[in-house]
Order: C-alpha cells, then sequence, then structure tokens
C-alpha cells in the first residue's frame, strides 16, 4: 500500500483518534473494542485475520501476509469514513497490522512487514495491549494454544519495547477492568 493510501481521505478524518488494542490470541481484543465502541461511543473496525480464517477456510501462508495487513489497512479507513458520517470522534481497531507483522515474525520467521507496520502504528491516538491473563478459550479454525499465545505475546511486548516505547498501555483483569484503565488512558489523551 503506497503512503498516499495511508493518508485520511478526508480533513476531517485527521480529528478522529484511532485506537487499536493489540494482543495474542485470546487475550480478550474483541471483548475490549466492543466495551470501548459502546463507553465512548466509537466505530469499531473488526480483526481482519478472524475474518480472513472464515472467508478462506484456511490458515494464512507467508505469501498472504502483506496482503491481510493491506486488507487492515483498508478497513480502517473505511471505519474512518464511516466515523465521519456517523459524527462519532472515535474508532477502535480489533488488532492492526502490528499483531500481522508479528505473526510473520513468529510463524514465518519474515521481518518484511515490520517497518509498513510500525509506521502505520503511528496514526494510532493510542495504543492498548491486553494482558495474557485471561482463561484460554479455544475458537476453531484459527488457535493454536496457551503456548504459542505465550510466545507470540512476548515478541509483541519486544516489538512494542523496542520500536514503540512509551506509546502503549498494556491493560489486565477482567473487561471491567480493561475497560476502566483503558477509559482513564483515553482520557489522559486530552
Amino acid at each position: 500500500m503506497t503512503a498516499s493510501a495511508e493518508d485520511p481521505q478526508d480533513p476531517q478524518d485527521a480529528a478522529i483518534r484511532r485506537v487499536v488494542v493489540l494482543g495474542a490470541e485470546c487475550t480478550g481484543k474483541t471483548q475490549l473494542c466492543a466495551a470501548l465502541s459502546t463507553a465512548l461511543p466509537a466505530q469499531t473496525f473488526t480483526e481482519v485475520l478472524r475474518a480472513w480464517v472464515v472467508r478462506e477456510q484456511r490458515l494464512p501462508l507467508r505469501t498472504d501476509q502483506a496482503d491481510i495487513l493491506a486488507e487492515q489497512q483498508r478497513g480502517e479507513l473505511r471505519a474512518l469514513q464511516a466515523a465521519r458520517q456517523a459524527g462519532q470522534a472515535w474508532v477502535v481497531c480489533d488488532s492492526g497490522p502490528l499483531m500481522t507483522a508479528v505473526y510473520s515474525l513468529y510463524y514465518f520467521q519474515d521481518d518484511r512487514l515490520l517497518a509498513p507496520a510500525l509506521e502505520h502504528q503511528r496514526q494510532y491516538a493510542m495504543t492498548l495491549v491486553c494482558a495474557d491473563d485471561v482463561p484460554w478459550v479455544a475458537d476453531p479454525g484459527q488457535r493454536d494454544g496457551l503456548p504459542v499465545r505465550t510466545q507470540v505475546q512476548a515478541l509483541l511486548l519486544d516489538v512494542l519495547q523496542q520500536f514503540c516505547p512509551g506509546s502503549w498501555a498494556l491493560v489486565g483483569g477482567n473487561v471491567d477492568a480493561r475497560l476502566q484503565q483503558a477509559l482513564r488512558r483515553l482520557r489522559a489523551l486530552g
């Protein structure tokens, strides 16, 4: 995707704040996004990987990763436009391109998506990372298990600490606790 495709389509879109919720599989991202969407209120952009697996009826290959990342970016632009039309000031993204890059690192030892994902990461007003402190719940079709969740979470945190120090917040506990932590962080943005 070109840099110009990353720019907001409408000048009003620049005033809409994007929040991305990251975390390894089964860390409660979707639940937190739904709670934030109601509390703010916000337009929610749902996880691309989950929809991709359902649509394609398989797990992604190394060659699919760049398309998944681009699909995330296009979807976020559509969510910005929908938020503008609805008069909403927030878009909450259930995962983001950085998770695609992390999965590429983990599964394929491929770091080619890291630079574009980190560039995209700068567009978020807030990055929330769901702690892996919730019970494991299997989700058919794409879930590997608790050991993989732990390893991917560690890799994500390493990437964030190395490339995005101080620009993200870890939220943990049950959904209500995570929501309150997230809202405190968002209110601090001003």
